[in-house]
Parts: structure tokens; C-alpha cells; sequence
């Protein structure tokens, strides 16, 4: 069975982890069949991590995040965010604002994050390039 919900005391036994990896986290067997699910996570769940380095949770079908979900996490370097069904980031990217250390951020292949107009993607590019001069785009 797979995750269905992080919840805000899951990783307080761990202060001192420095990665999060939660890739395709959310299946749910049933027998034969195989049931894709919506990862919810709470938003104290990371609080206690005050060393994590890197999280990523690509492809676990999330909708939302929550607004305030990386406000301790002061050294995070990298978040990926690939691959899940983000319709928007939460308020409209400011949940990235205390994340000074920030060096590589992926939401891409989010549906319809990445369908919508092509003014509100002006929006958000503007608005991270902005507040995260420190991001920098990989060489394919």
C-alpha cells in the first residue's frame, strides 16, 4: 500500500535528515489493480528538519501544498516538485520566500499548472526571477 498522507509528526523522529525523497509515493494496491491516489501533505510536516537539504516529490499526484510547508527549512537547496497535478503554487510562489539557500526548483510537468495562459506563466517567471536571482537553469 502506498502513502496517502504525511502527517506533521512523521519526521520528528528524525530532526537531522537532510533529503526527502518521495518519488511516486502514492499507489494504492488492491490485489491486480492499482489505484493512483493524491499524496496530501500536512503543513507542519517538515518544521522539525531544520538541516534538509533537498526534497523531492515528483510524480505523487498532489493538487495543493500547503502555504507555510518550507517556512523552517532555511537550508533547503533543492525542491522538485515534477510531475504532480500543482494547479497553482501556494500564494503564488511566496511559500518560496524564506528559502534564501534555494538553488534548484522543478515544478515542471504539472497539470494544469503549466496549461494555463501564457500571461499568468510571464506571472510567475517574473515573480521568481525576482525574489530567486540565486536559481540558475541547468544545461540539458
Amino acid at each position: 500500500m502506498g502513502i496517502m498522507t504525511i502527517y506533521d509528526k512523521d519526521f520528528e523522529a528524525v530532526p537531522n535528515i537532510k533529503t526527502v525523497l518521495l518519488i511516486d509515493a502514492c499507489l494504492v494496491a488492491n490485489g491486480s489493480v492499482v489505484t493512483l491516489c493524491s499524496l496530501v501533505i500536512q503543513e507542519k510536516v517538515f518544521m522539525p528538519l531544520k538541516h534538509l537539504k533537498i526534497v523531492h516529490l515528483s510524480y505523487n499526484h498532489m493538487k495543493s501544498l500547503p502555504q507555510n510547508i518550507f517556512m523552517h527549512n532555511l537550508k533547503l537547496e533543492s525542491l522538485i516538485l515534477r510531475g504532480n497535478f500543482l494547479h497553482k503554487l501556494p500564494g503564488e510562489g511566496k511559500f518560496l520566500s524564506p528559502l534564501h539557500a534555494l538553488k534548484h526548483l522543478d515544478i515542471s510537468g504539472n497539470f494544469p499548472f503549466f496549461q494555463n495562459s501564457l500571461r499568468r506563466r510571464r506571472r510567475y517567471r517574473l515573480l521568481l526571477r525576482k525574489s530567486f536571482g540565486k536559481l540558475y537553469a541547468l544545461k540539458e
